[in-house]
């Protein structure tokens, strides 16, 4: 989802993570006028995003490796 490998430098993860979020946070979108379905797409990806983060930060809980984003 972050386009990283799981060996990546925290802060090369933590970079890229904060531009994902910039890009597809609701918040944001809403401001900018963007249509409600596509801000509920939006929701979806911020949460995908934030699972691959977790996995990626927090090495030792493999589960959100193959976790699905819509269950969460």
């Amino acid at each position: 989802m972050l386009g990283l490998a799981p060996n990546s430098p925290p802060d090369e993860i933590r970079r890229v993570y904060r531009l994902l979020v910039a890009e597809h946070h609701p918040d944001r979108l809403i401001a900018k006028g963007v249509p409600e379905d596509l801000i509920d797409v939006a929701t979806d990806r911020m949460k995908a995003i934030n699972l691959a983060y977790q996995a990626l930060t927090r090495p030792r809980q493999t589960p959100l490796l193959t976790a699905d984003p819509a269950s969460a």
